[in-house]
């Protein structure tokens, strides 16, 4: 559900430069509600501060429904996925580099008190 939101989130924030004064006042107050509604639920599901690296990318991964096999590609393999998810292995600076482009979020998201995802 949170992905849903996100994503209409998205959508909209990208499309409604194209539409009229009326409709995008409307936009604006349904995203304000919206966006208000996902940072509650980020707060009480992944509170800033008290994560590892491994544990963000654990959620991205949760939210976006990917598996370990699909982000193989991008960390050297399913057994490197694997050990970074049980904290076995550490993210290399390449691997936050291609996460954070991935999942469109910044660098810092990957790093110990970095920036929420």
């Amino acid at each position: 559900m949170h992905n849903g939101y996100s994503e209409a989130v998205r959508i909209l924030m990208r499309e409604s430069g194209g539409l009229g004064a009326d409709n995008r006042a409307a936009v604006g107050q349904y995203l304000n509600a919206v966006i208000s509604f996902i940072e509650q639920y980020e707060k009480r599901e992944f509170p800033i501060g008290s994560v590892t690296p491994e544990e963000v990318l654990g959620f991205l991964m949760e939210q976006h429904d990917l598996s370990q096999y699909d982000l193989a590609k991008e960390l050297g393999g399913q057994p490197v996925v694997s050990q970074i998810l049980r904290g076995k292995r550490r993210l290399t600076r390449e691997h936050i580099e291609r996460l954070s482009k991935r999942f469109g979020v910044t660098p810092a998201t990957f790093y110990p008190g970095g920036a929420s995802a």
